[in-house]
């Protein structure tokens, strides 16, 4: 079945109700933690920073260059720098001599091994126990945007802290000294300079050869003169070829004149152009003045044929000269760059031998002066904050662990509430009885000290009972239980004296569970007269009990002789108010249902499960669908009025 939807009231119902609970919970949580700060040993941490600055001893890695404004060079180290120095803190050398230096072997650095305290342990055993426990104590972190690194050592006493602490940052900087000291770099260098400063030798002996065999003293400008010059023998053959030798009668005057008229490169070709040019000019002025078959005329045509013929030789002389010069050009600048390539590589072995002879030179100079550095156990590394002796234990923090012990114990409480409230199937109020048993909820009565019940609740049953109990003739409402203890007594009587405060309403209460006197099974059993064992309680109630008889077989109710009775009853009495023992407890209310108009079944809040109520629901079988309500029974007003009238 669905959970049924949770309003405020429910929630600080269930607040209030288990308020003991909860503050037990909270107190009980806060006592521990205050128990155990008491008990828990104090741990104090000694903090100290350094900055790393890279050195002359870091030659293997670039460092990062960093120019301050008064021109002195800076150099930092980078991420993986800072991630190696930190890992130094850890290596086993540094924790080696920091236990041993502190005697920190066998002593309770941190957290202990219970085996360790029963069992004996060598010395190399307490030494590698005392190591990992001050790898535990140790912290090392970067300081965000800075090059400073942050060290902390925690211990159980202050002195202890700090004095672990100092002797931690001597042993790493002894240790970041030896990491870097450069032994037998120097000689190496020096090797490296002795062969790369022969390899340079070499280099420039076989450039020399090569530049005084080849006779070179400016390939640059030689390559220059030669590219022009075969640009102009290149441009004189396009002349020459656009300038091609002159047939006679093959042109007209007009097409020769203007082949004429182009100028060329070379002085000979030029000047026999302007010849053939000027005589035909000369013949064409005759020609006109003349005509063309005058001795004039005929003589300046053999001129031009000999002019032309001249001009011919000299074309195809010049150009078979250029062409051979353009040849021998491509021949040499060929030539010249197979040279300059030869050259080039001369050059570049000269120029890196050259480098690497500076480099190395360089590196020398540094580890040089890294060995004296390490003799006089000079480092980079700079103590920016010195360790102070702690003046409070970081742990524990008790005001902190206390505050954490209230909000847990309140939060642990309410948990604990609400799940106990869940894992709880008692009804506790009447949205529960509708949600649950699908009945309607008459009425609830709140628990009272002197076990009376409130008479409004009461007649607002009676008037709910009416209306919904419809009946042609006398209305019979049987009241009952699932289980003993759940006020259903109290309830018919109360229902039975509701009804009565009608005083022309005559009111027969059936009281099944009592046995004082002669009653109901007398008369169905023994044939005593119904009027003898009716008993008048006020002015218009008449009571009437279960008789002397402890069983009434089932059939009796069934009978013609109960059907007599009940017409008999009904016809006395306006209204009859029948209560039985529990259904799970007799069948005394399975029996009774069949004779009545309406069942009022009784819950005691927070008691009975909904479970129970319904296994007894479902035993009234065809007296089922005369239940008409349920009505709760010993409810606590657990949230204060105050409070409760404004939810």
């Amino acid at each position: 079945m669905d959970e049924r939807q949770i309003f405020l009231r429910d929630v600080l119902t269930v607040l209030f109700k288990r308020k003991f609970l909860i503050a037990f919970f909270v107190i009980v949580v806060v006592a521990v933690v205050f128990a155990g700060n008491l008990i828990w040993p104090s741990t104090y941490e000694a903090a100290a920073e350094i900055r790393v600055m890279r050195g002359r001893e870091a030659t293997s890695v670039v460092p990062t260059v960093v120019r301050t404004g008064g021109g002195a060079t800076v150099f930092q180290m980078g991420q993986e720098d800072v991630k190696s120095e930190m890992q130094l803190f850890y290596s086993n050398d540094v924790l080696r001599t920091v236990v041993q230096q502190a005697n920190l072997a066998g002593q309770s650095i941190g957290s202990t091994n219970p085996l360790t305290v029963l069992l004996p342990a060598s010395r190399s055993d307490a030494e590698r126990a005392a190591m990992d426990d001050l790898a535990k104590a140790i912290d090392v972190e970067p300081i965000p945007d800075t090059h400073n690194l942050r060290i902390t050592v925690q211990m159980p006493t202050a002195e202890g802290a700090k004095r672990v602490l100092e002797v931690l940052l001597a042993a790493y900087e002894q240790k970041h000294i030896d990491v870097f000291k450069s032994e037998e770099t120097a000689g190496f260098f020096r090797d490296q300079i002795e062969q790369v400063e022969a390899s340079l030798a070499e280099a420039q002996a076989a450039l020399r050869e090569f530049v005084e065999q080849h006779r070179l003293v400016s390939i640059g400008v030689e390559k220059e003169l030669l590219i022009e010059q075969y640009t102009d023998s290149k441009r004189l053959l396009v002349q020459l070829e656009e300038s091609s030798p002159v047939i006679e009668g093959a042109a007209t005057d007009a097409t020769l004149i203007e082949t004429l008229s182009r100028s060329t490169d070379n002085i000979v070709v030029t000047e026999l152009q302007l010849k053939l040019l000027e005589l035909v000019l000369r013949r064409n002025n005759i020609q006109q003045s003349q005509g063309p078959n005058h001795p004039q005329t005929i003589a300046v045509n053999n001129e031009i044929a000999i002019a032309t013929e001249r001009l011919n030789e000299a074309v195809a002389t010049t150009r078979i000269v250029t062409q051979v010069r353009v040849n021998d050009i491509e021949s040499r600048i060929r030539e010249i760059n197979e040279l300059s390539a030869q050259l080039d590589n001369l050059e570049r072995a000269v120029r890196v031998s050259a480098e690497s002879v500076e480099y190395y030179q360089q590196q020398l100079q540094e580890a040089v002066a890294n060995d004296a550095m390490s003799e006089r156990r000079i480092s980079n590394i700079v103590v920016t904050s010195s360790p102070d002796l702690p003046d409070e234990p970081v742990s524990p923090n008790r005001i902190l662990n206390l505050l954490i012990a209230l909000l847990a114990g309140v939060i642990g409480g309410v948990a604990l509430a609400f799940f106990l409230e869940y894992l709880d199937h008692g009804l506790k109020n009447p949205e529960d009885i509708e949600h649950y048993l699908g009945i309607a909820p008459l009425a609830s009565f709140f628990h009272s000290p002197k076990a009376q019940l409130n008479p409004n609740e009461a007649q607002r049953l009676a008037t709910l009972a009416d209306t919904v109990v419809e009946s042609s003739a006398t209305p019979v409402a049987l009241v009952t239980s699932s289980v003993n203890g759940e006020g259903a007594h109290r309830v018919a009587e109360a229902l039975a004296n509701a009804q009565a405060a009608d005083p022309s309403a005559r009111i027969l209460y059936i009281d099944f569970a009592s046995a004082n006197g002669q009653g109901l099974t007398d008369v169905l059993l023994a044939n005593a007269p119904l009027d003898s064992v009716l008993s008048a309680s006020s002015e218009n109630i008449v009571r009437l009990t279960r008789g002397s008889h402890a069983d009434c077989p089932s059939y009796i109710w069934g009978s013609e002789r109960m059907r007599e009775m009940m017409n008999e009853l009904t016809a006395k009495f306006d209204r009859i108010v029948i209560h039985t023992a529990p259904v799970l407890a007799s069948s005394d209310a399975i029996n009774a249902a069949r004779v009545c108009t309406g069942i009022i079944i009784c819950i005691k809040a927070d008691a009975t499960r909904r479970e129970v109520v319904q296994r007894a629901l479902h035993s009234l079988k065809e007296g089922r669908e005369k239940v008409v309500g349920a009505v709760l029974t010993e409810r606590r007003q657990v949230i204060p009025g105050a409070v409760y009238k404004r939810i």
